[in-house]
């Protein structure tokens, strides 16, 4: 079979054959070298993802904290600017409340007589009055004491602010309209006396509730 062959034919096809060898493998090499190459890309990029995410996320955590003690620190002082205040509005509350309640019983003892006395709530307003020994809630007074009681404690007030400078000015406005003649008698005692400490102005269209002012100078409008 050998001798009946073409050797030229068969040295063309083995020649053939050794070069489509020889390319197939160039062509696996190339691929594999080309896959080598897109796997180095692909792992560089990724390495630079991690590492600018890596980099973003270091950064977002250090801006956070600094966030979070600038955070702090203005708690902090809004803590200590609260407590200050606190400390001294109970200070100042502690300073004015004694006086202003004795001055609130001193006059009103005009009127009521001398077992008269007043609790002062942390508002400064009157929030019981004893009298005879008997506390009441000052919701469960009468119209008129209730007025009365509205009045003496803005003279009280009046009285001590800046005393040495004749107190601060005070304006009634037709009150005591609920008062008996009685209390309106003692009451005029008492604006009587809040006058020689401080300056009192009454507006009223019924002049006569206020005749019990001693020292009162009366103006016709």
């Amino acid at each position: 079979e050998l001798d009946d062959a073409d050797p030229e034919s068969v040295e063309e096809r083995l020649g053939n054959y050794r070069l489509a060898t020889e390319r197939a493998v160039g062509e696996l090499q190339a691929n594999r070298d080309r896959q080598n190459g897109l796997r180095s890309s692909l792992e560089l990029r990724g390495e630079q993802g991690l590492q600018t995410a890596c980099d973003a996320a270091v950064t977002l955590l250090s801006h956070l904290e600094r966030e979070h003690v600038g955070e702090e620190a203005r708690a902090e002082a809004a803590r200590v600017l609260r407590d200050t205040f606190a400390k001294h509005r109970e200070q100042a509350h502690q300073r004015y409340i004694g006086p202003f309640r004795e001055s609130i019983e001193q006059l009103g003892r005009i009127v009521f007589g001398p077992t008269f006395e007043v609790e002062i709530d942390r508002n400064l307003n009157i929030a019981r009055r004893t009298l005879d020994g008997v506390t009441l809630l000052v919701e469960q007074l009468s119209t008129g004491a209730r007025e009365q009681l509205g009045v003496i404690s803005r003279l009280a007030c009046a009285t001590i602010v800046s005393p040495e400078d004749g107190g601060a000015p005070v304006m009634i406005d037709d009150a005591l309209g609920w008062s008996d003649p009685q209390r309106l008698q003692g009451m005029g005692a008492v604006i009587a006396a809040a006058g020689r400490e401080c300056q009192v102005i009454v507006l009223t269209c019924t002049p006569g509730r206020y005749s019990h002012v001693g020292n009162g100078t009366v103006v016709s409008l």
